[in-house]
């Protein structure tokens, strides 16, 4: 009779367990906005290690991605996130030539992503206008080779 019970409780976590996934297929669940930007590219990249589908996880970051560039002009940080997350998981696929893609992108978009943290970080207290100054360039530019080292790594 113990056995039985095992089963039972094994057949309830299986059942809980494909209701989950059949809700997180459905398209009008939402993520909750609570939840951080770089939770939920994290959350996608694991998909590569624990789906069933390895390539979802491509699927899900090519949607956040889309939505991000839909976005203003201050999602340029998360793109180049989502495209070094794309990047990792191209190279884990053997797929070289839409990880070299996806580093083009990081690359086109590593200035403005720069320009933003920067000012986010840094220029919050003071007035936007300082970004002509020598110690913004100054800044920039030291930020610039440390991303491209981590790019090129």
């Amino acid at each position: 009779t113990n056995d039985d019970n095992n089963n039972e409780d094994d057949d309830k976590d299986d059942k809980s367990g494909t209701e989950i996934e059949k809700s997180s297929d459905n398209n009008e669940t939402e993520i909750p906005t609570w939840i951080p930007n770089h939770l939920r590219i994290l959350a996608a990249a694991t998909l590569q290690y624990t789906d069933s589908n390895p390539k979802r996880c491509i699927d899900v970051l090519y949607k956040m991605r889309e939505r991000f560039t839909t976005d203003d002009n201050s999602s340029e940080m998360w793109l180049v996130c989502i495209d070094h997350t794309l990047c990792n998981a191209f190279q884990r696929q053997g797929e070289w030539r839409l990880a070299l893609s996806a580093m083009d992108n990081i690359l086109k978009n590593l200035s403005k992503a720069i320009d933003q943290e920067i000012t986010s970080r840094w220029l919050v207290d003071h007035q936007k206008d300082e970004t002509g100054s020598v110690e913004y360039q100054w800044v920039k530019s030291n930020l610039m080779g440390a991303y491209k080292c981590e790019v090129y790594s």
